[in-house]
């Protein structure tokens, strides 16, 4: 006689604790809800862009890099950026043999790179030089260098170029989509280091987006993909970045670009003067 009313008084604190579990998993507060809300439709450029790759071998005469892995890259990219309707078509992959550009590292080899872009760069294209080690200023040690086509490097608008170690098309082709988003306009999302956790000046710090958080690259950061560090900013607030995302420096755990960050890469090449391809 009494089991209904056992069995009503654990039905009714089951659902007590079904909706507490829902409450709990919802964001905490606005900044959370807006790093995974899309706001708007993305636009579609309907874009092809050509590339020229140019492979420059080592001293041994060898190119260090498999065509059949540059093209796999690219057609990675192509599945990255296909939200904003843009591919990539890798038209020409040739090889430079001149062993002494196929290491590029600090401030003087910007000239040599200046020099290698006006001997070999084809115009209306993206050109994409290959090397085995590149550290120059502005880029990453380990990964690539990348001038987006609007800076005026040399006082022209068709400045632009793109370097991406060997090693990337062997074992981490989704970072040539790092440093095409470099190529777009794009900054780091540990950009300037002074961007608010609470997203208050998002617009104007860190990388000027706001749907990528506050990010602080710290070397503490641990693998699997798990962000663990005691810095803080200036409010004393704790940073939780967005280690998948394809502008931050946390390499092997790149998942993709976020909604605003695609908006932006479309608004830079429509406003550019000088659009190549």
């Amino acid at each position: 006689m009494h089991i209904p009313i056992l069995f009503r008084y654990i039905l009714s604190v089951y659902n007590i604790f079904i909706v507490f579990l829902l409450l709990s998993a919802q964001p905490l507060s606005g900044q959370t809800t807006s790093f995974t809300t899309r706001q708007s439709e993305l636009p579609c450029l309907d874009k092809k862009l050509t590339v020229f790759v140019h492979v420059i071998s080592d001293s041994l005469g060898q190119t260090g890099v498999q065509e059949d892995s540059i093209r796999y890259a690219w057609h990675v990219a192509d599945s990255i950026f296909s939200p904003v309707c843009i591919s990539f078509g890798p038209c020409l992959i040739d090889t430079i043999p001149l062993y002494e550009f196929d290491t590029l590292v600090g401030l003087p080899d910007l000239e040599r790179l200046q020099d290698l872009k006006n001997r070999f760069s084809q115009p209306e294209v993206i050109n994409l030089y290959v090397i085995s080690t590149s550290g120059l200023p502005g880029g990453h040690p380990r990964y690539g260098y990348t001038l987006p086509w609007q800076h005026l490097l040399d006082g022209r608008a068709d400045s632009s170029v793109l370097v991406v170690d060997k090693h990337v098309f062997r074992d981490y082709p989704l970072a040539l989509c790092h440093f095409l988003g470099h190529y777009f306009g794009l900054l780091d999302t540990d950009a300037n280091g002074d961007e608010l956790v609470n997203g208050s000046n998002c617009q104007w710090a860190g990388d000027r987006i706001c749907d990528t958080p506050a990010d602080f690259l710290d070397q503490a950061f641990k693998r699997p993909c798990t962000y663990q560090s005691e810095a803080v900013d200036a409010n004393g607030e704790f940073y939780t970045p967005d280690v998948g995302n394809l502008m931050s420096q946390y390499w092997d755990c790149h998942c993709g670009f976020s909604h605003e960050q695609y908006r932006k890469m479309v608004e830079y090449y429509r406003s550019s003067l000088d659009k190549k391809w």
